[in-house]
């Protein structure tokens, strides 16, 4: 793997873990928020 494709996979996967954080933070804000996993958004993107 390149180290630009590990770069890449870093910072995406620091993405990922502040958007659960905010997601968090959201849903103990507004508990009847229902909010779909990172993982099932990026499934969506890759299947235009």
């Amino acid at each position: 793997m390149s180290r630009l494709k590990m770069e890449f996979d870093d910072v995406m996967k620091i993405v990922a873990d502040q958007i659960e954080t905010f997601k968090a933070s959201l849903t103990k804000a507004q508990p009847s928020l229902l909010l779909l996993p990172v993982a099932d958004l990026a499934e969506d993107d890759t299947e235009e």
